[in-house]
């Protein structure tokens, strides 16, 4: 396992910490990296990853409200791919292409937070001539 600073990352309350975390592996392809334990040996916090600078920690609590304003975006290579695994019920917005050159996908998970997955259809080399056309679209 590869250390780094974490510059930035979500904490996510969740009610059910071991199915939230099987919820992340199974169906975004997470890995759990630590889980934190308490005197009873019950989970109660798990730091997991996707990949590089993609973190996440879940905290098991029951005094919570999810908002709807905020989303976590996954930059994904494969989001065909990792819809497969997600119910059609977590399913908020399905796979469509933006004008930014990539396909997104929006999702719930088990306790309501949006993710939206991006899988990207431009090289790094092509970025600025489509930040260029993209700014006369969207001034």
């Amino acid at each position: 396992m590869e250390y780094y600073p974490m510059a930035l990352f979500p904490k996510l309350m969740v009610q059910d910490i071991e199915k939230s975390s099987k919820w992340y592996e199974i169906s975004l392809g997470f890995k759990s990296l630590f889980k934190f334990r308490n005197r009873k040996n019950e989970v109660i916090l798990n730091h997991l990853r996707l990949n590089k600078y993609q973190d996440i920690m879940l905290i098991q609590g029951t005094d919570f409200t999810v908002g709807t304003g905020v989303y976590l975006n996954l930059l994904v290579d494969d989001a065909l791919e990792k819809l497969k695994h997600v119910s059609p019920k977590a399913i908020v917005e399905p796979l469509s292409e933006k004008p930014w050159n990539a396909s997104e996908a929006t999702i719930k998970d088990p306790d309501g937070y949006l993710i939206t997955l991006t899988q990207p259809h431009i090289d790094k080399k092509d970025f600025d001539n489509l930040m260029k056309d993209t700014k006369k679209t969207f001034k």
